[in-house]
């Protein structure tokens, strides 16, 4: 097996008070061909200061700055522009490689050769991964179809071959939303290898953290929420009806429906009535009865009332 180089990335904002740990759970790996590429989208509290001072000495610690913040997937981008590994894998600022993690990485790699695709584990993962029937012996070989299928859902490490990123980009427009790319990339690579190893210890208790920012009562939540969904539906429809997941796809329909509803997105939605025909479902009559009436900016005013209270009583609890 040809020499292997890892391209770890990490987009960073406003993080002065974890990214030194990042960095240095990147440092402390015993295996050492490897570039840390951090590129920190536009901080304004010190955290640029602090890479610049940690980036002197060591030039496998690559440092960009972005003069305004574009979100973390313009982040990923910029630095998958630049990246030379053969591998690209990706850290969050507030995540921390696990001890050994590249090694354990590359022992697998060799064990188990032919794959431009790897898939490992997330410490606050292990019980899906356990008690998933595909994931639970361990190890598994993964295909396109099983995540079309909803086989296998959710988050893992994603170790990728750089060539597979050829003409494959994040979407800037969205903070979040990774599915959109990830479900191109298991298409490209039909096949990828999964090890129950963990490979980075995750830290999603934090306000700021991305992952918390789906809830609906948000600014252009609902919006982007729609437009994603549509977009995952057009470029794997026909995936969905070849795979016969008939009932998954009816939902994602009416999902979608009810997103475009929210969103007054009223001369779509025969679209979707029709294609969603072909699965022998249909849209729910008070969705149809809603649309009747152009009744979608009440929807949309209740459904973020109800996001809110939820989000306040979650607050509550945690506090």
């Amino acid at each position: 097996m040809k020499p292997i180089k890892f391209s770890i990335i990490t987009p960073v904002y406003n993080r002065v008070d974890c990214i030194e740990r990042c960095v240095e759970c990147v440092r402390m790996q015993t295996y050492c061909d490897w570039e840390h590429i951090i590129v920190d989208d536009g901080s304004t509290d010190g955290t640029d200061l602090l890479l610049e001072k940690m980036s002197r000495g060591d030039s496998r610690l690559k440092y960009v700055r972005q003069s305004k913040n574009g979100g973390p997937n313009s982040a990923r981008n910029k630095a998958l522009d630049i990246a030379t590994g053969s591998y690209v894998l990706f850290c969050d600022s507030d995540d921390c490689l696990a001890k050994e993690a590249l090694q354990n990485i590359i022992d697998v790699m060799t064990k188990f050769v032919g794959f431009s695709y790897y898939l490992f584990s997330v410490d606050d993962r292990l019980t899906y991964y356990e008690s998933n029937p595909l994931l639970m012996r361990g190890q598994a070989i993964l295909s396109y179809s099983m995540w079309i299928t909803g086989k296998v859902t959710g988050d893992f490490v994603h170790v990728v071959s750089r060539s597979l990123w050829d003409d494959i980009r994040f979407n800037e427009k969205y903070r979040i939303y990774e599915e959109l790319t990830f479900l191109n990339l298991y298409k490209r690579s039909k096949e990828q290898f999964f090890c129950n190893e963990i490979i980075i210890n995750r830290d999603r208790s934090r306000q700021d953290s991305v992952t918390n920012e789906t809830s609906l009562y948000k600014k252009n939540s609902i919006q982007y929420s729609m437009e994603v969904q549509k977009k995952i539906l057009e470029e794997h429809y026909d995936a969905y009806i070849e795979s016969g997941v008939f009932e998954m796809l009816a939902c994602k329909i009416r999902k979608l429906y009810f997103y475009m509803l929210m969103c007054r997105t009223y001369d779509e939605l025969s679209y979707w009535e029709n294609k969603i025909k072909v699965t022998g479902r249909s849209i729910p009559y008070y969705l149809v009865f809603i649309k009747a009436v152009r009744g979608g900016g009440g929807l949309s005013v209740g459904v973020k009332i109800f996001s809110y209270i939820k989000y306040l009583c979650k607050k509550i609890r945690r506090n």
